[in-house]
This record gives C-alpha cells, structure tokens and sequence, in this order.
C-alpha cells in the first residue's frame, strides 16, 4: 500500500497548479490572437461577370483564371482570361478550349452600357419601345 506524506502531496498539488495555470496561460494568448488575426486580403480583383458568362457551346459558366505569373521577372501578367468551367474540370473531351479577355468583354459591356444610357437620355419612349420588342421576340 503507498502512503503519501503531507509534503509530497502539497508539493505534487503545486507542480499540478503551475501546469494547468502555464497552459491556460497559453491557451488564452493563442485564443487572444486567434480572436484579433486578420484576414489575409484577397489578391484577386472579383469576378463582375460570375454566373453570366456563359459558354458558347456548353452553356456552362465561365470562370476568370488568375493572372499568370512571367517566370522569367516574377511579376503578374497583364492579362486574365474567362474561361470554361467545363474544360477547366473534365477536360476537351466535353467542351473545347473556349476563353475570353477580360478586359476586352468589360470594355464591350462598358461600350454597350455607355449607348444606352446615351439613347435613353436622348429618346426614352423609343428606347422603351426598342426594348420591349427584343423582350417579345425572345420569348
């Protein structure tokens, strides 16, 4: 039978409270800098076009791709591109190859956008009109 003296048990009680109160004490830091971290900041500029683009053959949404980085310097390139999500997850056996320039797609928007609101400041009945004809004969 072990019998433990009064010393050693009020000695182990001690080390027992320095653990416990070391490792709340480090509990609590992480859990302090956990709570006040940031956020990394997204190095993407969005999509505006997400779930609009669509593909020409497929129909399936077009995604934008990152910009590729030049191996030679490092740095980002110009240009990004939308293109098949289709591809991009099964490949050419289900839809081909089909992409897209950005800029070149916001800038076409942009034009569109820019002739409309041009047209309606000049004449909005004949561009109601307009409207409500293209409406009629897609449906």
């Amino acid at each position: 039978m072990l019998r433990l003296t009064v010393d050693l048990w009020n000695s182990s009680m001690e080390v027992e409270c320095q653990l416990v109160d070391n490792i709340s004490g480090r509990w609590n830091l992480v859990q302090e800098r956990y709570l006040h971290r940031g956020r990394l900041p997204r190095t993407n500029a969005p999509n505006i076009f997400q779930r609009i683009a669509r593909c020409a053959d497929c129909g399936k949404s077009m995604w934008l791709a990152p910009p590729e980085i030049i191996k030679k310097t490092g740095q980002k390139a110009n240009g990004r591109y939308l293109l098949c999500s289709t591809n991009r997850d099964y490949g050419k056996l289900k839809c081909t190859m089909h992409n897209a320039n950005y800029q070149d797609v916001l800038k076409l928007v942009l034009d569109d956008v820019r002739e409309y609101a041009q047209f309606a400041l000049e004449d909005p009945d004949e561009l109601l009109k307009m409207l409500t004809e293209s409406e009629n004969q897609q449906k």
